[in-house]
């Protein structure tokens, strides 16, 4: 009975250790659990500051090349406020509408700038950039207003259902190899009226968006009726596949000039 009172008394830490013992490594306990709160908060962000510079110069590569105006979207009379700020309503509610298109929020961050925007009555637009491979494209997005079923006014946005499952392009051919399958679908063209953009030209019946280079032959033929007529070549970037049809002359095409299609510095 004796030799068990000893080994309760060995493991009996009243008795090893004292009151201020107690006390002491209680601190040492929350000084540890201080310094690994303080390390955890300055590894986050160092981490949030490396995406935050990352992000910083993705969008320089993408606006690489840029004419400054393209910034701009106010009318150039009047007092227009031009708007820079991506988190203003009207641009959140535009990056919402090509979400809702069956797009993804990474590929909408990886391949879409905000540019600009224009909020008065009368003049409502919001301006993004859209970059895939060697290419680049201006984006309007023209904003309204009508009424709903509830005679709510509701804004209308011109880019809604044009950019349909955009997210799923994710690699296109090489411009080189674009203007040569042009070349043998069309013969000899006008290299500075090559034109890329979005078209549902392979996807028509279910309504996804392919990305396109368009180009037009240097020459020209005439139809029954007199029109003049040219061939228009369509290159799905994707695929590589060429569409040809004639197109009279006077022909509308892209209302928005192309950007000019720069090789980005990480391309071969």
């Amino acid at each position: 009975m004796v030799m068990f009172n000893e080994i309760a008394d060995v493991y009996d830490f009243r008795k090893i250790y004292k009151k201020d013992d107690y006390v002491m490594i209680m601190k040492r306990v929350l000084y540890l659990i201080i310094i690994v709160l303080v390390l955890s908060a300055s590894l986050s962000f160092y981490f949030f500051k490396k995406s935050e510079t990352q992000t910083e110069k993705e969008s320089e590569l993408l606006l690489q090349g840029l004419d400054g105006n393209y910034t701009i979207c106010t009318l150039p009379y009047g007092n227009e406020k031009n708007i820079l700020d991506p988190n203003y309503l009207l641009v959140i509610e535009s990056k919402q509408v090509i979400l809702e298109d069956n797009n993804t929020e990474n590929y909408f961050e990886d391949h879409f700038r905000f540019l600009c925007a224009v909020d008065e009555p009368g003049h409502r637009k919001v301006r993004w950039l859209y970059a895939i491979g060697e290419y680049k494209k201006i984006i309007e997005d023209d904003v309204g207003t009508t009424d709903n079923d509830r005679h709510e006014i509701i804004n209308v946005h011109s880019v809604k259902g044009s950019l349909k499952k955009i997210s799923d392009i994710t690699k296109v051919i090489q411009k080189k190899r674009a203007l040569e399958i042009i070349g043998y679908c069309i013969g000899e063209f006008d290299e500075e009226k090559v034109n890329f953009g979005f078209c549902q030209k392979t996807y028509p019946s279910l309504g996804i968006t392919t990305l396109c280079l368009t180009a037009y032959s240097i020459d020209v033929t005439e139809n029954n009726l007199g029109n003049t007529q040219f061939t228009m070549g369509l290159i799905d970037l994707e695929t590589g596949e060429c569409e040809k049809k004639l197109v009279n002359q006077n022909a509308v095409r892209d209302p928005n000039p192309p950007l000019p299609i720069l090789p980005l510095p990480f391309d071969n």
